[in-house]
């Protein structure tokens, strides 16, 4: 099996495969971006820049995805998997400090 993706996604095809990814639905999205549903999927299929902008966004800022995540032409599947892995490193590694951080606090 080939572990390429087909290198001609658009943008919005990618944001739709990293909204999954995080578990995140158009009813969720729009209510995060207090923006209608049918305004949601607009700017998913590549009707409404503004409010894919926002969607760019959020995902950028909530999410920690790059802008190569989502604009880049061509990233293996490989390479997803070991950025999701590393954003899961981070995140138990900041957990862990948190944990430490208040288990110290209550000795």
């Amino acid at each position: 099996m080939n572990n390429e993706t087909s290198g001609s996604e658009t943008p919005h095809v990618k944001v739709r495969m990293l909204l999954r990814q995080v578990g995140l639905d158009q009813v969720e999205l729009a209510k995060k971006l207090n923006l209608s549903e049918p305004v949601i999927s607009s700017a998913l299929n590549g009707k409404n820049e503004k409010s894919f902008q926002r969607i760019v966004d959020l995902l950028m800022r909530e999410y920690n995805f790059t802008h190569e995540d989502i604009y880049q032409q061509s990233i293996t599947l490989t390479q997803m998997v070991q950025e999701g892995l590393e954003r899961i490193e981070t995140r138990l590694d900041e957990m862990q400090e948190m944990i430490k951080r208040l288990d110290e606090r209550l000795k």
